[in-house]
């Protein structure tokens, strides 16, 4: 089980709810990052619904105070179910306190006329050349002057303008970056 599977885990505590755990090492400078928080409510609502054909299919959640480290719990409930979507609302909670507020649609895949082909290969730099590959790009802080435990989550290694949180060259107007960003510790062989 990935790293990100087990800090997303949440325990059923029954009549749909749920308890997890806030943890430290998913913070941004002030709390945990947004998409982290929504990870383990969907966690919860995809064990609610405990049908793994109903993939998530749209997430809206209100953010409405920032979560603390440590157990928070989560009330799913299942507003609609038919026979191929599933409609939820969950509410996270900490200390009886309300955190977030989240709908959700889970839903059986269907035929689509939408397709996608993600083979066209890598967009080339400005001047013409080839995105270099990530393996070939050494890793750099990205703002080592702020201390934020979710970036080491991830690799990021940039390639196009300067880094995030630097001034623009001199006589530039236009912020322009871009890299690769990948889970740590990955390994990339695997399908």
């Amino acid at each position: 089980m990935s790293s990100f599977s087990l800090e997303t885990q949440v325990t059923q505590l029954g009549q749909g709810r749920y308890s997890a755990n806030m943890d430290r090492s998913w913070w941004i400078i002030s709390g945990p990052n947004g998409g982290y928080v929504a990870a383990v409510i969907l966690r919860a609502i995809c064990e609610e619904v405990n049908e793994p054909s109903r993939a998530p299919r749209s997430i809206s959640l209100q953010f409405l105070r920032v979560p603390k480290e440590g157990l928070v719990e989560i009330e799913v409930v299942v507003e609609r179910t038919g026979r191929t979507v599933s409609n939820l609302s969950a509410r996270m909670t900490q200390d009886g306190v309300l955190l977030v507020i989240a709908i959700a649609v889970l839903a059986e895949p269907r035929e689509s006329s939408l397709s996608f082909n993600e083979l066209q290969g890598l967009p080339l730099l400005d001047d013409g050349t080839a995105i270099p590959a990530a393996e070939t790009i050494a890793e750099e802080d990205l703002d080592p002057d702020r201390e934020v435990p979710m970036r080491g989550h991830y690799e990021q290694r940039w390639v196009i303008g300067e880094h995030p949180f630097q001034p623009l060259p001199s006589g530039e107007s236009l912020a322009r970056t871009g890299g690769w960003l990948r889970p740590a510790g990955v390994n990339l062989s695997m399908p």
